[in-house]
């Protein structure tokens, strides 16, 4: 397969670029004027699309990634991933202290009914390898001479992605809180990419815990 060859910085730019116009712009148009079937597999359809579009982009890079995987890097990836998992846990259980909902994760629950298949597949895996890309080899990776504010900035990001449409678009501003399993998560998933230096650890522990909050 071809890669699509350019610069690191232009590649990084046109996948952060394309990840939050389809998440918001693209996935507003799609929702009003798309075919039926796109519309009932909106999430599907989305991530699917920048799947694509980062394996154009960044195939080689994950290739390279993928045969630089050792043992240390697993035992990282246990680690951190152990801790990361007991963070989200417990800022979950603050969340139903504080009798704040998650509206993300309703939504996401209220969509089985209609590609169960392929909803799973984009959760468990394209979402994981596209997020990981954006978030922690794109943003994350951007601040590379002050990794402590690329670590906020790229956590906040995450965070902040998943509970936008509800703030922004529904005025819920209680679901701010509710980025707290969210901010968890995706400081663990930096911590993990920090150590490591290969996004492939982080894309596993992404696709564990999407595994584990379908259960």
């Amino acid at each position: 397969m071809k890669f699509l060859i350019l610069p690191e910085s232009k590649k990084t730019i046109i996948l952060i670029f394309l990840y939050f116009f389809f998440i918001s712009v693209g996935a507003s148009i799609l929702r009003k004027y798309g075919i039926m079937w796109i519309q009932r597999n909106l999430t599907a359809t989305v991530y699917i699309s920048l799947f694509l579009i980062a394996l154009l982009l960044f195939g080689e890079d994950l290739i390279r990634c993928i045969k630089k995987i050792d043992e240390r890097g697993f035992e990282q990836l246990v680690i951190i991933g152990f801790f990361t998992l007991v963070a989200n846990v417990v800022a979950g259980i603050l969340l139903s202290c504080l009798n704040v909902g998650n509206d993300n994760q309703v939504t996401l629950d209220s969509m089985t009914d209609h590609n169960v298949i392929l909803l799973k597949l984009a959760t468990i895996i394209f979402a994981p390898i596209v997020e990981e890309l954006v978030y922690r080899y794109g943003i994350y990776g951007m601040f590379k001479k002050n990794h402590f504010f690329g670590c906020i900035i790229a956590t906040f990001l995450f965070a902040f992605s998943h509970v936008w449409r509800f703030v922004v678009m529904e005025g819920k501003w209680i679901q701010l809180i509710a980025m707290l399993p969210y901010l968890a998560f995706g400081l663990g998933l930096n911590i993990l990419y920090q150590r490591t230096k290969n996004v492939i650890y982080p894309i596993m522990l992404h696709m564990v815990i999407n595994v584990i909050g379908m259960l």
